[in-house]
């Protein structure tokens, strides 16, 4: 080679280490296509992880989700007494950040329980009471150690779900509107007239203990890392047979007490997102549920419009709705057919890419687990076989693609600190 081609290979070199050095922005252009599988991308295996960040990247995938569990992270979480400074070990997320940009792939955690035993108001490790302070100290370690290398933070999963934080029995005067018949005088007949009357109503809410944990938390990362992203909700979609969850709607009004019957907020909640889960299983994504306060992908602008409208108390920037949980099962009592879930799946993210104010929506499971786990939602079969599922999906992403964020050329981040 000459000297002057190897002058112009040195220049090209330093230009890609140059920009491979550099920590990547991230800009989402469209709808992001994103997804979880917590088995696959966190595995020791490397080559589990290299197959599964293969199928992402065919999947058009330009964001991971993953979630940080706050008692498998943290030193001594059994123990009823508080260390004076927790140890905490982030390396396998350490290195999942650091795959996921090698891939162009941007990671966000979801800061979620179950809570150390010391941390609990039964002193047992699970999701009782949990003290807003110490989950603002754990979300601040979050916010320090992954500050400039995750894409965002969200607070806890799920906590309208009852095994996920636990409920407490609140009850209030309501004023309800009431029909009732009364005599007018000059008429044989009573007239039916509207009456304000008061009642007493009793809920089962966590979202007074969640308002108290997401306000502390907020905090704590905002002055840990001023430009990290936060969002708030994770929020199951609809109510189970068995009424172990509030519906999304209603936790809502009662987070930011609307509802008549909690009480107590003060000053505006502030989020970077809403992130929510529209699940969808036993019907058609564009086919709503009876029950006015849930929420699935069928109506998912009710949800922007509470928002839209309740922005003195909570203001979420933009209105931005992050769909981070979304499937259909492939086994089970609740699969639909291969055909029609695959068909389903497609509908759901086109309907997505229209939604206003839908930034992303997550597909849930790359791989089937085993069959002994309930939630069996993959793509691929534990096999490794795909499902027509996967191909509805890849289909999206080459006809949809000029619309959507796609992944980014490999990027480095900054190391972790230690």
């Amino acid at each position: 080679m000459s000297l002057r081609g190897r002058a112009l290979l040195s220049v090209v070199l330093a230009v890609f280490l140059t920009a491979l050095a550099a920590p990547a922005t991230f800009a989402a252009k469209g709808l992001e296509i994103a997804a979880q599988d917590d088995e696959q991308f966190l595995s020791d295996h490397g080559e589990i992880r290299a197959a599964a960040f293969t199928h992402a990247r065919a999947l058009g995938v330009s964001s991971l989700r993953a979630n940080l569990s706050w008692t498998r992270v943290v030193d001594q979480p059994t123990s009823r007494t508080a260390p004076a400074t927790p140890l905490y070990d982030f390396s396998r997320f350490d290195r999942l950040v650091t795959e996921a940009a090698l891939h162009g792939i941007r990671v966000q955690l979801t800061l979620a329980g179950p809570a150390p035993a010391w941390a609990t108001g039964n002193h047992r490790v699970g999701t009782d009471r949990v003290s807003p302070a110490r989950y603002a100290a754990f979300t601040a370690a979050v916010a320090r150690h992954f500050s400039g290398r995750v894409r965002a933070v969200s607070i806890w999963n799920e906590p309208n779900w009852h095994g996920l934080l636990k409920p407490e029995r609140l009850c209030g005067k309501v004023t309800k509107t009431k029909k009732v018949k009364v005599k007018v005088k000059g008429k044989n007949k009573k007239v039916v007239k509207r009456k304000k009357v008061k009642r007493k109503v009793c809920v089962k809410t966590s979202a007074r203990r969640y308002r108290a944990l997401y306000r502390a938390a907020y905090t704590s990362i905002k002055r840990a890392a001023p430009t990290m992203p936060v969002w708030i909700g994770e929020t199951n979609p609809y109510v189970n047979r068995r009424k172990q969850s509030t519906a999304p709607l209603a936790w809502l009004r009662q987070l930011i007490c609307v509802d008549g019957v909690v009480k107590g907020c003060k000053g505006t909640l502030r989020a970077d997102g809403y992130a929510h889960h529209p699940y969808a299983f036993d019907r058609a994504p564009n086919k709503p549920r009876k029950a006015r306060d849930e929420i699935t992908l069928a109506n998912i602008g009710k949800l922007s419009k509470v928002l839209r409208k309740q922005r003195k108390r909570i203001r979420v920037v933009r209105n931005s709705l992050y769909l981070t949980e979304f499937a259909y099962y492939s086994t089970g009592p609740n699969a639909q057919t291969e055909k029609k879930r695959a068909a389903w799946t497609r509908q759901a993210f086109e309907l997505a890419l229209k939604a206003p104010n839908v930034r992303q929506l997550l597909y849930y499971q790359l791989v089937d687990p085993a069959m002994t786990k309930m939630f069996r939602t993959g793509l691929i079969t534990l096999q490794g076989a795909k499902h027509p599922a996967y191909n509805a999906l890849t289909s999206f992403y080459s006809v949809r693609r000029a619309k959507l964020t796609v992944p980014q050329a490999p990027f480095a981040v900054p190391p972790p600190p230690f």
